[in-house]
């Protein structure tokens, strides 16, 4: 149910944003919860189910954009964001949301997806982490004359001197970037070059493979300058080896070896810059382990791990 203001003509561009109190219901696959207002929908964020929200609509009046300005009645789920910059950083979207509601309707979401596809929708366990912060391996960072994430749905930097859901060698590395680039020791990209950081060796004694793109049409050349920014980087606390994205597929080695191991459940993955790995070391063994589990491979049976970044599961699942 929505209570809103004065009509407009439908396909307009209102000048002042709408205002309408919605009670908010379940949360969509993509974290958003959908809305219909007079025969509108809008997505909205920041909110969580059954609470009663005023929205302020912009945009289009028939395509809206809603923002939630006020909370009228707040959920018991939600919690004061611990980073400050989560409303515009387009890193995370449930900080609002406590850890316990956020594995409940994460799991709801499971549900409902394996339900659309007549799967089995049973769920055996959930496992937390504890605390739930500081586990992301992997980040984008974006560079400028300051160094940190895009902001949501844009290209815009927010500066960062550390991330809480971020390991603590990428918080680190966001706060030893930026004094570089405050000393010029790094080069201005003005936000058109990215910093892919991936935390590798062992949860005891981790390290920073790093590579460096340009996007937005800037591409960077394995030049002088470029090696410079290289051995700037190299410098820096827990950095290991430093690459070079060129295009599409292609990497140039400025620094630091090629492939850099990482430990999982007693082994060690050789990682090539540039590819997918998991981006929780904390929960990976057990999901891991739980797949092992379930798949029940015995020796002569095919497995594919199809979209599989380095094939983490393909690999275990050879040794069984």
């Amino acid at each position: 149910m929505a209570r809103r203001g004065a009509p407009q003509r439908a396909g307009t561009k209102s000048n002042t944003a709408e205002r309408v109190d919605v009670r908010l219901g379940r949360y969509d696959s993509d974290g958003s919860i959908p809305v219909e207002i007079t025969g509108r929908r809008a997505r909205v964020e920041g909110g969580i189910p059954n609470e009663t929200v005023r929205l302020a609509l912009h945009g289009r009046r028939d395509r809206p954009t809603a923002e939630v300005v006020s909370i009228l009645e707040p959920s018991p789920e939600r919690v004061v964001p611990r980073c400050p910059v989560v409303a515009t950083c387009g890193g995370c979207e449930w900080q609002h949301l406590s850890s316990a509601g956020q594995l409940t309707h994460k799991a709801a979401i499971v549900r409902r997806l394996l339900a659309a596809q007549r799967l089995p929708t049973r769920i055996d366990a959930i496992h937390p982490m504890d605390p739930p912060w500081g586990y992301r391996i992997r980040a984008q960072i974006a560079l400028g004359a300051e160094a940190g994430f895009r902001v949501r749905r844009g290209k815009q930097i927010v500066g960062l001197r550390t991330c809480p859901v971020s390991h603590p060698s990428i918080s680190r590395l966001l706060e030893d970037v930026n004094r570089l680039l405050r000393l010029r020791t790094l080069p201005d990209y003005r936000g058109r070059a990215l910093l892919h950081a991936q935390v590798v060796g062992s949860p005891e004694s981790p390290g920073l493979q790093l590579v460096l793109e340009g996007v937005d049409g800037l591409r960077l050349e394995p030049n002088v300058a470029a090696r410079a920014t290289a051995d700037a980087l190299m410098a820096l606390r827990g950095v290991t080896s430093v690459a070079l994205q060129l295009g599409a597929g292609d990497i140039e080695q400025l620094a630091g070896p090629a492939l850099s191991p990482i430990r999982l459940l007693g082994h060690d993955l050789l990682l090539p810059p540039g590819s997918f790995f998991q981006s929780n070391w904390t929960l990976l063994p057990r999901l891991l382990e739980r797949a092992l589990e379930l798949a029940d491979i015995t020796p002569g049976m095919f497995a594919a791990d199809i979209y599989g970044g380095v094939g983490v599961f393909g690999l275990f699942m050879a040794e069984q």
